[in-house]
C-alpha cells in the first residue's frame, strides 16, 4: 500500500502493490505483526527477519555477519521499497533482523529474500 509510505521524500518511485507471484517484502510487509515480524518501524531487531544465506548466496558476494551473537546470518537483504532518504537507495533488513534504513542499489553484497502467497483455501 503505497499510501503507507508516503512521508518518504522520493515517494515518485512508489508504486502500486506488485501482482507479481514472486516478489521482493515491502517495508510495511517486513513490519507486519501479522505476517509474524515485529512492527516496530525503524531499525528494531527481530529474529523472525534473521536469515542465513545460501552456500550459493554466499558464493555470489552475500555479505555474511561475523558480529557475536549473529555468526553466519545475511548482512543485508533488500525489501522493494525505496529508502526515503536517497534515490538511488532501497529499504532493506540487516543481520539482526533490523528493517528500515537505506542500501544503495548498486550494492552487490546484498541478499534477496523471495516471497509468494500460497492461498490454501483456493479451489481448482
Amino acid at each position: 500500500d503505497p499510501t503507507f509510505e508516503t512521508r518518504d521524500k522520493y515517494v515518485s518511485f512508489l508504486c502500486e502493490d506488485t501482482e507479481d507471484h514472486i516478489f521482493l517484502l515491502s517495508f510495511q510487509e517486513a513490519t507486519n505483526d501479522a505476517y509474524g515480524y515485529n512492527p516496530d518501524m525503524e531499525n528494531v531487531a527481530d529474529p523472525a527477519r534473521e536469515k542465513i544465506p545460501t552456500d550459493y548466496a554466499k558464493c555470489q558476494g552475500v555479505k555474511v555477519s561475523k558480529d557475536t551473537g549473529y555468526v553466519g546470518n545475511g548482512a543485508y537483504w533488500w525489501l522493494r521499497t525505496p529508502a526515503e532518504y536517497a534515490a538511488y537507495s532501497s529499504r532493506g533488513v540487516l543481520y539482526n533482523g533490523a528493517a528500515g534504513g537505506g542500501i544503495g542499489v548498486s550494492n552487490v553484497h546484498v541478499g534477496v529474500v523471495p516471497a509468494l502467497v500460497i492461498n490454501l483455501g483456493a479451489e481448482e
